[in-house]
């Protein structure tokens, strides 16, 4: 005789488990290169306006996200260098139709705003702001950065890596310009995007008719993702006007 009332509780209790369920909203991991840290944590909180998605981003450099997902790490989207991608999706680990290039990085030389801008048009002009300089700030090669691996293999190129070397401030991925910000550097070098977080810096590219000197970061969608749809709705958003001028105020279209 009481069976209805049971029933009744029961419908509710599921009811009430299926509405404060995490799991009926999409949940994305994201890896991400470290110098789309400031664009996409403005991308990504624009777009969890629009949806009911959750996207947890993993930010690292452009290496060790590609290093990461070879050893067999998870993720739903992967953004990264385009060389590093195209890799990812000759191994079946990126779907091949879910690419597409979300931003351009280029090395640019940090300067404290409202000093002389520096002259870096030729090899020569270039060595001479850097033999000037008492103090250079970028992120140390070793850790993968793309700025600083370029940087190193040009001072060795000019001749002077020893000298830039003894005068050098080493930082952390991502932060070659901020003791640049904090007056602890006359310039430094770091990403088109990194020089765009650090208040009172500008900053001016280097050699930029050399493809070597522009990052290209695409996104894609993994092949074992059990999201897809929404990885996909987010890459699309990461495409849309909203997003490229997110993009363009933090110097990550520097096409």
């Amino acid at each position: 005789m009481h069976a209805p009332g049971r029933s009744i509780f029961a419908a509710f209790a599921a009811f009430m488990v299926l509405a404060g369920n995490p799991a009926t909203a999409a949940d994305l991991k994201v890896m991400s290169s470290g110098a789309y840290r400031d664009a996409l944590d403005e991308i990504v909180a624009a777009f969890e306006k629009t949806s009911p998605t959750k996207i947890v981003v993993q930010y690292d450099p452009a290496a060790v996200v590609g290093r990461k997902i070879d050893a067999g790490e998870a993720f739903d989207l992967a953004i990264t260098s385009a060389s590093a991608l195209d890799g990812l999706v000759k191994k079946g680990i990126v779907l091949a139709d879910s690419t597409a290039v979300v931003g351009v990085n280029a090395v640019t030389l940090a300067y404290k705003r409202r000093t002389p801008k520096p002259d870096v048009s030729t090899p020569e002009a270039m060595k001479a702001v850097l033999l000037a300089a008492k103090a250079i700030s970028f992120s140390d090669p070793a850790a993968g950065g793309s700025s600083s691996n370029y940087f190193a293999a040009l001072i060795e190129k000019l001749g002077i890596a020893d000298e830039v070397k003894r005068k050098g401030i080493l930082t952390k991925p991502g932060a070659g310009a901020f003791p640049v910000g904090e007056g602890k550097a006359d310039i430094g070098i770091a990403q088109t995007s990194e020089v765009a977080m650090v208040p009172g810096v500008e900053g001016v590219a280097v050699f930029p008719d050399d493809p070597k000197s522009k990052s290209i970061y695409s996104a894609g969608v993994s092949a074992a993702s059990k999201e897809t749809e929404a990885a996909r709705a987010l890459l699309k958003f990461m495409q849309s006007p909203e997003a490229l001028a997110i993009r363009k105020a933090k110097g990550l279209a520097a096409d």
